[in-house]
């Protein structure tokens, strides 16, 4: 994987990426992605339903450039962008394991800290 990187939904803001600064240009991809997942959401969910991702949301879209942008949301708002290249796609079962396994490390994480956290 070329980037992966940890986004707020809302914000469109990144949380977490690896040690490198993320270019202008993929950042800005992964906007766009984040945006098209919302709109084409917005046609096929209903009004009641608020959140254009699940459990289930798993996205990618092929770019001319043989890079490949994949986006599958983990929990409380937060969606993981992988920014690949095509040939990668041969691993696409070992890639689904691990961001799974992420995310299970994401839930836990979270589950953790809200259960620790006092209430005022």
């Amino acid at each position: 994987m070329d980037r992966v990187l940890l986004f707020d939904v809302a914000t469109k803001c990144y949380i977490a990426t690896d040690t490198e600064s993320v270019p202008t240009n993929k950042y800005e991809m992964c906007c766009d992605m984040l945006d098209l997942v919302a709109d084409v959401s917005n046609i096929y969910t209903t009004p009641e339903s608020f959140s254009f991702y699940d459990s289930k949301s798993f996205s990618s879209v092929h770019l001319d450039n043989g890079t490949v942008i994949l986006t599958k949301y983990i929990c409380n708002n937060l969606t993981l962008v992988c920014l690949l290249q095509e040939s990668c796609l041969t691993e696409l079962g070992l890639i689904e394991y691990n961001i799974a396994k992420f995310s299970q490390g994401m839930d836990d994480v979270l589950k953790s800290h809200f259960k620790r956290r006092p209430v005022k």
